[in-house]
């Protein structure tokens, strides 16, 4: 199928409620927490030709982290979300860690690691010309990210980070992947000078 001829509607109203945490618990450690949820009530919902009866969707969430530095130099930010969602009366469950450190090794040179997974919800799917539907989109999914940048510091208040990363998408409930590799260069001057 090309999707050609295919339709789909939605109308919803609802609201979302966040709150958010953060305190220093030691001259080498602060935590930072929050929450969140939203709710939201669909009246029609159909998509190609497959008509769901209204229905009240809900995701909530809540993440957690520690900012630790053990030494001057040294950065470790271990951190947790875990999110559960009621979307079309199914229920899932999502946890997600992840793991990130800064390290300093020479004045203005720093090293930024970073790894974590991510879950998202299917999506549904818009049809674009020339493009077929995606199996991954119509299936719950995992992310598995991994990163590693180097950061320079330049004249001015001018940064330069260059960052490799590589990112695995893994469909859940069919056997469905997809991979991405590729290198970020990134420059950028301080916001707290006249000209960012």
């Amino acid at each position: 199928t090309d999707g050609t001829g295919a339709d789909a509607a939605l109308r919803t109203s609802g609201g979302r409620l966040r709150a958010e945490f953060d305190e220093r618990v030691s001259s080498q450690a602060w935590v930072r927490a929050g929450a969140d949820m939203s709710v939201g009530r669909f009246t029609v919902d159909s998509y190609d030709g497959t008509i769901h009866p209204p229905h009240t969707d809900v995701v909530a969430g809540g993440y957690g982290d520690v900012v630790w530095r053990p030494a001057g130099r040294v950065e470790i930010v271990p951190g947790f979300r875990f999110d559960g969602y009621q979307v079309r009366d199914q229920t899932t469950l999502a946890p997600q860690p992840r793991l990130s450190a800064r390290i300093k090794i020479a004045p203005g040179v720093t090293s930024i690691a970073a790894m974590g997974v991510a879950h998202q919800e299917p999506t549904d799917e818009v049809f674009v010309p020339a493009r077929l539907p995606n199996v991954i989109d119509e299936s719950p999914r995992e992310s598995y990210q991994y990163s590693e940048a180097l950061e320079v510091g330049l004249p001015s208040s001018v940064r330069l980070r260059g960052t490799v990363f590589y990112t695995l998408l893994r469909a859940t409930t069919v056997a469905g992947r997809e991979e991405s590799a590729g290198v970020e260069l990134f420059l950028r001057r301080d916001f707290s000078r006249r000209l960012g």
